[in-house]
């Protein structure tokens, strides 16, 4: 007869990361390079933090929130300022072409 062999398995609970909050200027091919990178990061390092896609703004509202609904950004914003002003952002990427105007981000 075998003897009966009892294998506790112990689930590990990674302990929680600390969110940092992601706002996006810019919502072309860098927008969307950035927000696939964000996305990916915890894939290839780890990190203490877990990046949340917390907005993203441009100048054209139709465009934003199809950008914010594609990548899952939590809200939108049309006006950078706004942006900065928020107190639940904690990074700023300014994904912009490289002509933009300091006052006038895409």
């Amino acid at each position: 007869m075998c003897p009966l062999r009892v294998i506790v398995i112990t689930l590990f609970q990674p302990m929680a990361k600390k969110p940092l909050r992601i706002g996006m200027i810019g919502c072309g091919f860098m927008g969307r390079a950035h927000s696939n990178a964000y996305r990916k990061v915890g894939n290839f390092f780890d990190l203490e933090h877990e990046c949340v896609l917390q907005a993203a703004c441009a100048r054209n509202k139709r465009n934003v929130t199809a950008f914010a609904a594609q990548w899952g950004y939590a809200s939108v914003e049309t006006d950078w300022r706004q942006l900065l002003a928020r107190d639940d952002i904690d990074l700023v990427d300014l994904s912009l072409i490289h002509i933009s105007e300091p006052t006038r981000p895409y």
